[in-house]
C-alpha cells in the first residue's frame, strides 16, 4: 500500500507514529485533498523529479510517477467481477448482521432488543473513468497498478494492524476540549467523503453546491453531491449525540465543505482532519482515543472499515455513496443509532449487529 501526497500548508502533518507523506505529482489534486480513510490509491513516488507542490508537467515525471499520477485521475475504479468493491466489507457486515438477528435476539438483554435491525442498502460503484495509457507505460504495468488498488482488503488490513500502543505514543495529546459535566450525550463520530457527501473536480449538473479551493498555486472548483436524506439524518443525530466529523481529508477542503453543510455549527460540535489521523501502511486510521472520550460512549460511522481499525468494536460500517439518488442508508441507520442512546456500552450492540471481529478473523 502506498500513501497519498499531503502538501497543503494549512495542515500540521501526520500524527505521531506516522511517516511523512511524499509530495504531489500532477493529476492527483482531488485525491490529495479529499479522500476516504484509505490512502491506497497510487501516488507520486518521485517528488524530486515531479517538482512536488509545483505540480510539474507530466512529461517531466519518471515513468513510475507518470503511471501513478495517471491512475489517480480515475477516482473511482470499477472492480473486476472476480473482486469485491471497497464497500463490500460494510455490506457483508450488514448482511451477516441481518441474517443473524434472530439467533442474536435470545442473547440480547431486553433493553437492547429495542434496537431495530439495519437493513441492507443498495450501494453503487460508478463506472470506471475511461482513459488511455500514459506515455511509456504498457498495458500490463497499468493493470498491475490498478490491481494493487482493487485488491486492497480492509479487513485483512485491520487483521495485520499492530496494537495501538506500538504505533502511537502512550501520552498522545487529546484534541477535543473536555465535555461539560452536564452533557450526558454519547459521542457520534462521522466520516465525510463517501459517507455523507461525494465530491468531484468534474462539473456535474446534479451537484448540490460548489466551492473553490486554492491548492498548489491553482484554484480548483469542487462539485459536491449530498447523500440523500443528509439533512434529516444530521438534524436527528445532533439532537441525540455530541456529533464529531473526523475526516481523512485536508482541512483546506473539508472546512469549506462543512461550512456549507453546517454554517452555524449547530449540527457538528467538532471537526477533525487528516493531520489527526495515524498513517499506517499507507492508510489513514482514525484513533478514537485522541478524542479524549469514554470509548463505552463513542461510536464511529465510516464507509472505510480500516478507518476504525484500532477500535473495531466502536465502528459502524456504511456503504460508500457516490451518486445513487435512491440511497436510504442514512435513514436506515437512524433507528439503530437511536437505540444506542441508552446503552451502557455502545460496543456491545455494535458487536452483536455487525460482528466485525468475526469478519476480520475470517479475512485471508
Amino acid at each position: 500500500q502506498r500513501q497519498l501526497p499531503d502538501t497543503a500548508t494549512e495542515t500540521t502533518g501526520p500524527a505521531p507514529g506516522s511517516a511523512p507523506a511524499p509530495e504531489q505529482c500532477a493529476g492527483a489534486v482531488l485525491d490529495s485533498l479529499c479522500m476516504t480513510a484509505t490512502a491506497t490509491e497510487p501516488a507520486c513516488v518521485a517528488p524530486a523529479v515531479c517538482g512536488g507542490p509545483t505540480a510539474a508537467p507530466m512529461q517531466n515525471c519518471s515513468l513510475q510517477a507518470q503511471k501513478a499520477a495517471f491512475l489517480t485521475q480515475a477516482q473511482q475504479k470499477k472492480p473486476r467481477r472476480s473482486e469485491e468493491p471497497a464497500h463490500a466489507p460494510a455490506k457483508r457486515a450488514r448482511v451477516e448482521a441481518d441474517n443473524a438477528s434472530q439467533q442474536q435476539a435470545a442473547d440480547i438483554p431486553a433493553q437492547q432488543q429495542q434496537v431495530p435491525s439495519d437493513a441492507q442498502g443498495s450501494g453503487k460503484v460508478p463506472e470506471a473513468i475511461e482513459h488511455t495509457l500514459p506515455p511509456g507505460a504498457t498495458v500490463e504495468e497499468v493493470e498491475e497498478e490498478e490491481a494493487d488498488f482493487i485488491d486492497f482488503d480492509p479487513l485483512l488490513f485491520i487483521k495485520s494492524l499492530p496494537p495501538l500502543e506500538q504505533v502511537v505514543p502512550k501520552q498522545r495529546q487529546v484534541i477535543l476540549p473536555k465535555k461539560p459535566r452536564h452533557c450526558k450525550q454519547k459521542t457520534l463520530v462521522l466520516d465525510l467523503d463517501e459517507t455523507l457527501v461525494h465530491s468531484s473536480l468534474e462539473a456535474v449538473s446534479s451537484s448540490d453546491f460548489t466551492f473553490p479551493v486554492h491548492f498548489n498555486n491553482q484554484e480548483h472548483v469542487i462539485h459536491v453531491k449530498q447523500r440523500p436524506h443528509l439533512h434529516t439524518f444530521m438534524n436527528r443525530v445532533a439532537e441525540l449525540f455530541e456529533v464529531v466529523v473526523f475526516t481523512a481529508s485536508q482541512k483546506i477542503y473539508a472546512e469549506k465543505l462543512l461550512n456549507i453543510i453546517d454554517p452555524t455549527r449547530k449540527l457538528i460540535k467538532h471537526r477533525i482532519f487528516r493531520d489527526s489521523c495515524v498513517i499506517w501502511d499507507g492508510n489513514y486510521v482514525k484513533d478514537l482515543t485522541v478524542l479524549g472520550r469514554d470509548l463505552r460512549s463513542t461510536l464511529i460511522v465510516d464507509n472505510s472499515p480500516q478507518a476504525f481499525g484500532f477500535q473495531v468494536d466502536n465502528g459502524v460500517p456504511i456503504e460508500s455513496w457516490y451518486d445513487d439518488e435512491a440511497d436510504e442508508e442514512l435513514l436506515k441507520m437512524l433507528p439503530f443509532l437511536e437505540g444506542l442512546v441508552d446503552a451502557e456500552d455502545v460496543r456491545l450492540p455494535i458487536q452483536r449487529k455487525f460482528r466485525m471481529r468475526e469478519l476480520i478473523e475470517k479475512a485471508v
